[in-house]
């Protein structure tokens, strides 16, 4: 039986807000408030505050005086940036989970989500695994919501990134390559 992750409400809060952040939904000088902000996802004020904070350290809100947080807005510079440093990320859990992953084996290319966490996940680390998920899910529900995510086109990358590893190649020029793919894909949806 595969085990089962379970996301907290602050990262659930800190991802339904940087889904709108990037959709444009939040435009750049939104004045935002936490109990506004409770109130339209259904939950109380703490995780909501956690996930401001997480979403400021991000460099997506900045905190104002009143207790309120303004929105930054998001640029394709910043987009790429994220992706860059996600892709890095990848790589190296990649290269730290070689043994373990090959022991265990790589997870299907087609189910992409499963696939790209396959190495933080083996590495048996919660906290290294919950940081890539969330900054990983933030980034492709911000693809999503742009409506850039090509399923197809990022399953041929996750196949060749499978190819790579399973003859014992580099897998970090893939890994870039998924990641510079979906950048561009986003980019050019991206409302600035």
């Amino acid at each position: 039986m595969k085990s089962v992750s379970l996301v907290s409400l602050k990262d659930q809060a800190a991802a339904a807000l940087r889904r709108e952040i990037y959709a444009g939904e939040l435009p750049d000088g939104a004045e935002l408030r936490q109990e506004d902000i409770a109130a339209q996802l259904g939950i109380s004020r703490l995780p909501v505050r956690e996930a401001m904070q997480q979403l400021q350290n991000e460099g997506l809100l900045e905190r104002l005086p009143n207790r309120h947080v303004r929105v930054v807005g998001v640029t394709a510079a910043r987009l790429r940036q994220s992706f860059a440093v996600l892709a890095a990320m990848e790589c190296e859990l990649f290269a730290l989970a070689d043994t373990a992953l090959r022991e265990k084996g790589l997870p299907d290319p087609a189910c992409d989500a499963e696939f790209h966490l396959a190495a933080a996940e083996v590495l048996d680390n919660p906290t290294l695994y919950q940081r890539f998920f969330t900054q990983r899910q933030g980034l492709l529900d911000a693809a999503q919501a742009l409506g850039a995510a090509e399923h197809a086109a990022l399953i041929e990358r996750n196949r060749a990134i499978a190819e790579a590893f399973t003859v014992g190649k580099d897998t970090a020029p893939h890994i870039r390559r998924y990641y510079d793919d979906l950048t561009e894909q986003t980019a050019k949806e991206l409302v600035v």
